[in-house]
């Protein structure tokens, strides 16, 4: 049995990638990890402390919107959620890491350029470069 990690913030494409993940699991025997990363701050003072705790309070709402959404397919894999301080994309590389992962799983924005994405650095871009184990980005639906 292995694992399958998913990036979950809540959007259209994060909720895409999770029903896919969920599907492979099914298919593999696998569990699945669902991993919202929180970059935290880097110089400390108050309202970027501030700031930071909102973005991880976002991200505890998110986590329990998957488990709510991953509950609502009455599937049996088993679903767990991860909290990482870290940009997403290394949030979900250490989450990979860690647990052997057969592979990521994430959305994607729909709309960006591949160049927007190269020169901004999204999330799936830089997973496809820099990830070990295969990357699946899910269009939008």
């Amino acid at each position: 049995m292995g694992k399958i990690v998913v990036g979950y913030d809540g959007s259209d494409g994060s909720r895409s990638s999770l029903d896919r993940a969920i599907e492979l699991a099914e298919k593999l025997g696998d569990s699945v990890a669902v991993v919202f990363g929180y970059a935290p701050p880097g110089i400390y003072g108050g309202e970027i402390v501030e700031h930071a705790e909102a973005v991880k309070e976002r991200g505890r709402k998110a986590l329990q919107e998957a488990e709510h959404q991953a509950a609502a397919k009455g599937s049996e894999v088993k679903v767990e959620t991860k909290l990482i301080p870290q940009h997403a994309a290394e949030a979900l590389l250490e989450a990979a890491d860690a647990a052997d992962s057969r592979m990521i799983v994430v959305g994607n924005r729909g709309g960006e350029s591949p160049l927007k994405g190269a020169i901004l650095g999204s999330v799936p871009y830089k997973l496809v470069h820099l990830s070990p184990v295969p990357v699946l980005v899910v269009p939008t639906s």
